[in-house]
């Protein structure tokens, strides 16, 4: 049996990868709007928000916050423990 000759459409689907989410009404029409600011689809304000190197750095100085936060929070205990440790001469 012969082979099916490769279309156009095939070789484009080898080439693009398919993304999937679902997104509520309400947040659809946000992105839209959003997009459409910039004279933007919303697929291609996505991969611009995407590859921006800012929203990378804002996410990773919030990561770095919340850890940051956990750590004095450890700490904090570990005075407070010691602290009651000396009131009660233990």
């Amino acid at each position: 049996m012969a082979k099916k000759k490769e279309t156009a459409r095939d070789r484009w689907l080898k080439r693009h990868k398919e993304i999937r989410f679902y997104l509520t009404e309400e947040e659809y029409k946000e992105l839209e709007k959003i997009a459409s600011k910039y004279n933007m689809l919303v697929k291609d304000y996505l991969v611009m928000v995407a590859k921006d190197k800012r929203v990378h750095q804002l996410y990773d100085i919030e990561i770095a916050r919340e850890e940051a936060r956990k750590k004095i929070e450890e700490r904090l205990k570990q005075l407070d423990a010691s602290l009651l440790r000396l009131l009660l001469g233990l």
